[in-house]
């Protein structure tokens, strides 16, 4: 019979009694198990050392699961509250510098610095953007979060009966996929209450737009070319249902 039965160590005497008896048996197993045991012991405790800790999520006993760490768990998108307001004059030095960051960020990859400086110069120069700020059929808005400063605008305009056209919706990058271009959307379509649908360009090789405007339920219905600055465009033109 071994030196103890069952799972209680009452005192030293058995401890050496079971490393006597662990010992003779390891000496009659012969070298090969050993050395199995001794890598498979080795092993074990590497593994402790470097594997991940686990936890557990549930009531006890109710069926608890492994919940990996923070590191592995997919990041949801943020969203954050935007608040939108029609521009002012005030605002137009903020706005063409929202124009100019988004312009670099969205175009640079196929416009030069160059192109891209000509046509903010021209497009988004102050007195233009002042003139739609004051006009009526124009609703030139921005998004501001906590402060002042602004983060992204839009412009529609009425086009004809039912329709309106999306001439600009930027986002300065940092605050992208955080739902500050819906809520500039939605504000610039509700200041048209009567339109049936809304009209907009994508430059092709502009994919995050392309993304945004297809996950907004708008569908390609043409493709034209355009010069911009000497360089050869070629934008699809889409349409949107407002909701």
């Amino acid at each position: 019979m071994p030196p103890f039965s069952g799972a209680g160590v009452v005192g030293p005497q058995h401890r050496y009694a079971r490393a006597d008896y662990e010992s003779s048996n390891r000496a009659r197993a012969g070298p090969s198990t050993i050395s199995q045991y001794v890598r498979t012991l080795y092993f074990d405790r590497c593994l402790r050392r470097t594997r991940p800790p686990i936890r557990y999520s549930g009531r006890a006993g109710s069926g608890r699961h492994h919940e990996p760490p923070e590191a592995t768990k997919p990041r949801s998108r943020r969203l954050i509250v935007a608040r939108i307001e029609r521009a002012t004059l005030a605002d137009v030095p903020d706005v063409k510098r929202v124009l100019s960051e988004t312009w670099t960020a969205t175009y640079g990859s196929f416009l030069s610095a160059e192109a891209i400086q000509q046509v903010t110069s021209v497009w988004h120069a102050p007195d233009r953007l002042a003139r739609q700020a004051g006009n009526p059929q124009v609703f030139l808005g921005v998004a501001r979060l906590d402060g002042p400063s602004i983060v992204g605008m839009v412009t529609v305009r009425h086009r004809d009966t039912g329709t309106v056209m999306v001439d600009r919706l930027y986002v300065l990058p940092i605050h992208q996929r955080q739902g500050v271009g819906d809520a500039l959307l939605r504000a610039g379509l509700a200041a048209f209450p009567g339109s049936r649908r809304a009209r907009l360009d994508v430059e092709e090789q502009n994919r995050i737009g392309r993304t945004f405007w297809q996950k907004q339920g708008s569908s390609e219905v043409g493709r034209r070319v355009e010069r911009v600055a000497g360089a050869v465009l070629e934008m699809v033109e889409m349409e949107k249902a407002p909701v």
